[in-house]
């Protein structure tokens, strides 16, 4: 009885650290993509201020010290740690790479 009991429970922490192992992976990637997302936006942001700063869908901005940090996302669905979704990435662009007349309405970071 305690034996199967044992293999019960060995194999419940095996399923656990598999659940654990994969969210993390996709994580990573997740990661990466939103990484990836933030400097594509940060790439488009400053390419399109030489007409009209547009921003590209899906990105946030904000103004921290004397540099424009640009946030995107990849959502997912873990299977086991939720507290990994969102996935964040961002990107840092210099001030001096974009009209400062427009640079001067963004909102500042909120400090962490």
């Amino acid at each position: 009885m305690s034996t199967a009991l044992l293999a019960l429970g060995a194999i419940g922490a095996a399923a656990l650290l598999t659940a654990a192992l994969f969210d993390h992976t996709q994580w990573v990637s997740y990661s990466d993509l939103a990484t990836d997302r933030a400097e594509r936006a940060s790439h488009h942001l400053v390419e399109s201020c030489v007409t009209d700063c547009a921003l590209p869908p899906g990105a946030e901005i904000c103004l921290s010290d004397t540099v424009l940090r640009v946030t995107a996302t990849a959502e997912w669905t873990p299977k086991l740690l939720r507290g990994l979704t969102p996935a964040t990435g961002e990107a840092l662009v210099a001030l001096n790479m974009l009209d400062p007349a427009w640079a001067a309405t963004v909102p500042d970071c909120p400090s962490s």
